[in-house]
């Protein structure tokens, strides 16, 4: 977003996901990146959009224990899996199942370098 001002307001979380997804100019051949601890209607939302496009989306296993996690560690296995076919990649921050926080700003940051390398 170029301007800060400009923002969008939506009932709930549910249709901003949806408004989101079904914006999206994905194609068959590319792909969404998503972590495998999402909230269900983002991951709804994402089958959905990835169904009606013909394009497809993989879950990353975000961590292994959940006790010994670190910031640095959710950063790189979303990192480390994005390919060239990979267009979007969608996250939860907070995980209602365990409270836990995805490090969005430093996810942004490693996505940012990564795509301005290609």
């Amino acid at each position: 977003m170029d301007d800060p001002n400009q923002i969008a307001l939506t009932d709930s979380t549910t249709m901003g996901l949806g408004t989101i997804y079904t914006g999206l100019n994905i194609q068959k051949g590319q792909e969404i990146l998503t972590t495998e601890h999402n909230y269900y209607s983002q991951q709804e939302a994402v089958k959905r959009a990835t169904e009606r496009t013909g394009a497809t989306f993989r879950e990353v296993h975000s961590y292994d224990n959940i006790h010994e996690i670190t910031q640095e560690e959710m950063v790189e296995n979303i990192i480390k899996e994005i390919t060239d076919q990979t267009r979007v990649v969608g996250t939860t921050w907070v995980h209602s199942s365990t409270g836990l926080k995805s490090p969005i700003a430093k996810i942004s940051q490693a996505l940012d370098a990564v795509y301005s390398l290609k």
